[in-house]
This record gives C-alpha cells, structure tokens and sequence, in this order.
C-alpha cells in the first residue's frame, strides 16, 4: 500500500491552487453581491426612470387584458356584452393613462388630457399623432360614460389605434 492518503512533509495543503481558488470564492462572491445591491438601489431611488422603463410594459399588459374582452363572446349573437363593452374600454383607457402618466412623467393624479397635450407638444411629438391620441381618449371615455350600441367593428378599430399610438409614442419619445 502505496499514497493512500499520505501526503510528503514538504508539501502543504493550504498553499495548493485548489484551496487557494476555493478561499477567494466566497470573497469574490460577497464582493459582487455587494456591487449588485448598490446598482439595485441607484436604480430604485431613480423613481422616474423605473416609471419610465415600466411604462411600456403596463401598456402592454393593458391592452393584453383588452383584446381577451374584446375576443370574449357571449349570448347567442356572439357580440360582446354591455358589461364586456364597458370593460374593453375602461381597459384600453387605463393602458393608455397608465403609459402616458408613466412614461411623461406625470403622478396618475394629475393626468389630464390637457397636461398630456402640451407635454407631449413641448417635446416635439407630431400634432397628428397627438391629435390622434386625445380623439381615442374621448372615444374611451365617451363609451365609457355614455354608452350606446357600439359595434365589435368599432372595438376592434379602437384596439388597433391604441396599440399604433403607443407604438409610435414609444419611438417618439425614446428619440
């Protein structure tokens, strides 16, 4: 029996590469966990950029929630119901104050068609596509709060120019 676990006199185990590697592991990883919770915190303490950077993400979830309404049959007619109607556009509405609130940087509280307007003119955003965006905004609130007999048609339209002018505000506004 030959080296079965003995070592020479000469040689030390904490001098090898092997534990050497494993002593600055841990060190390493304290170190790095360190620099993560401090980039983690910059980021948090910048509440406007968070705002920002998860503005597009509300909308999506937003209008997500509204094409599930508006794909949504019921009764034998398969048209949407009043309730789903009213739901559609209460959820397109919010996406759309939700990204404008978030994105412009403006507390929910404060949000109004009059303040998104100039915002958006102030940073040079075209006058059609704003244009655009206060005439959907109406519409929403209009089906919203006055409700008539509104067609799965005129729902899918309204879907399709929400998603367009988030879209287009997005590519605006990041330039």
């Amino acid at each position: 029996m030959t080296g079965v676990g003995f070592s020479r006199a000469g040689d030390l185990p904490h001098t090898g590469p092997a534990f050497i590697t494993l002593l600055a592991l841990p060190l390493l990883a304290l170190g790095g966990l360190v620099v993560y919770a401090r980039r983690r915190e910059a980021e948090l303490a910048d509440r406007a950029g968070l705002r920002t950077r998860r503005a597009i993400k509300v909308a999506q979830r937003g209008l997500k929630q509204a094409e599930y309404l508006l794909r949504e049959k019921s009764g034998s007619s398969g048209e949407p119901s009043s309730i789903q109607r009213t739901r559609f556009y209460t959820e397109v509405s919010r996406a759309l104050w939700s990204y404008l609130g978030d994105r412009l940087g403006i507390e929910q509280a404060e949000v109004t068609i009059e303040r998104v307007v100039a915002e958006l003119k102030e940073r040079s955003i075209d006058g059609g596509l704003v244009h655009a965006l206060r005439v959907l905004l109406e519409s929403c609130d209009m089906a919203r709060f006055a409700p008539t007999a509104l067609e799965l048609s005129s729902m899918q339209r309204v879907y399709e120019e929400a998603r367009r002018i988030i879209i287009e505000l997005e590519r605006s506004l990041k330039n």
